[in-house]
């Protein structure tokens, strides 16, 4: 087994396929490996996280515009610095708000514990915390590798995770910061009046005026509370400390 002969897309369909399923690195390569990139799709359903990476690396960085996921993307470079993981951070964003405005239904997962756990996935990128942003991260890390910007690693077994480096933890890390400050985000109290404005049109993926869409803010207005503690305990960093303003600190 030699992943260095798999291109970067490639590459990024052999991280979905160990993320999604109970399967070993060995078992998922000879996958990989042996299906022509134009039918790995079928076998990874990653396809459209993958050109929203390619997408993203198009606007932030140097690349052509014709580059495609097969290509080799060593011909480009990236410097290592704050800035550029900045950049990626600025990525992923994209990546989150399009997958939110694509998927009212999934606020509804087929039963009441799923549906509740699951919830903070359709608030903004800042709210998410790191894990869940390491979701997409593997996508656009075998392209940013190639170019030369290291951001983390895959976890090689089935059910397997992207473990993001301490540059893009620290990245994110600016991200929440410069996030809640903007939005006055000192307090579980603001935090809530936050999530009330996002659902009332603060937060544009949210908004659609279609039943589904219309069924997902109904939804999120209903489990406030759990969205809150949800929250906190994802990005525990800045949130899991946030006062109540009803209690002293």
């Amino acid at each position: 087994m030699n992943e260095t002969k798999l291109s970067a897309g490639k590459k990024a369909h052999l991280n979905a396929l160990l993320a999604w399923n109970d399967i070993s690195k060995e078992e998922a390569y000879k996958v990989v490996e042996e299906t022509s990139y134009e039918n790995l799709n079928g076998k990874t359903w990653a396809e459209t996280s993958v050109e929203a990476a390619i997408k993203g690396i198009k606007k932030y960085f140097s690349v052509s515009e014709n580059v495609r996921p097969e290509d080799d993307f060593s011909k480009s470079s990236i410097e290592n610095n704050p800035q550029n993981y900045d950049k990626v951070i600025e990525i992923l964003e994209e990546i989150h708000d399009k997958w939110v405005s694509e998927n009212a239904k999934k606020h509804d997962r087929g039963n009441e514990a799923k549906s509740e756990k699951n919830l903070f996935q359709h608030t903004p990128t800042a709210l998410i915390g790191l894990d869940e942003v390491a979701k997409d991260l593997m996508f656009l890390a075998p392209f940013l590798e190639e170019m030369g910007l290291t951001v983390g690693e895959m976890e090689m077994k089935g059910y397997g995770s992207f473990v993001p480096n301490n540059e893009i933890a620290k990245a994110y890390q600016r991200y929440v910061e410069k996030y809640m400050e903007a939005n006055q985000i000192t307090s579980s109290e603001s935090l809530e009046e936050h999530l009330e404005d996002c659902i009332k049109g603060g937060y544009k993926p949210l908004a659609g005026e279609d039943e589904m869409a219309e069924k997902r803010r109904t939804y999120m207005k209903k489990k406030m509370p759990i969205l809150i503690e949800t929250i906190q305990k994802k990005n525990p960093n800045q949130m899991g400390v946030l006062p109540s303003e009803s209690q002293p600190e």
